[in-house]
């Protein structure tokens, strides 16, 4: 299924195991291209000695869903609030510090950054 936009929500989860309740104001994202790729994975071959010339049965493995997507980096609007967008790079592993008086910046996770000049 393809879809040219829809609306996301993500929020992070603050206790493990509990529904964070996301909510329309503060945590929508349009996503842009959105597809579900609702069972992707491998089959794997059940490799039987048969006593016939046939096909050999799989078992499908390492099931999991895809939701490929792109979304626009827009700010916050506000000096000191974090995008809505922020919970998705949180996901990816990467960090987020927010400074009251001026932009967000993101940091990846690894600990690596990039040289001054």
């Amino acid at each position: 299924m393809l879809w040219r936009n829809r609306l996301l929500m993500c929020k992070t989860e603050t206790v493990y195991g509990t529904d964070s309740i996301p909510t329309g104001m503060a945590n929508a994202i349009l996503g842009v291209d959105v597809q579900v790729m609702p069972m992707e994975g491998n089959d794997v071959s059940r490799e039987l000695d048969l006593p016939y010339m046939a096909a050999q049965g799989t078992i499908p493995a390492e099931l999991h869903t895809k939701l490929p997507f792109k979304i626009e980096l827009t700010p916050s609007g506000t000096a000191g609030v974090a995008p809505a967008w922020g919970p998705l790079l949180h996901a990816c592993g990467c960090a987020q510090t927010i400074v009251a008086t001026t932009s967000v910046s993101l940091f990846a996770g690894s600990g690596r950054g990039t040289r001054g000049r």
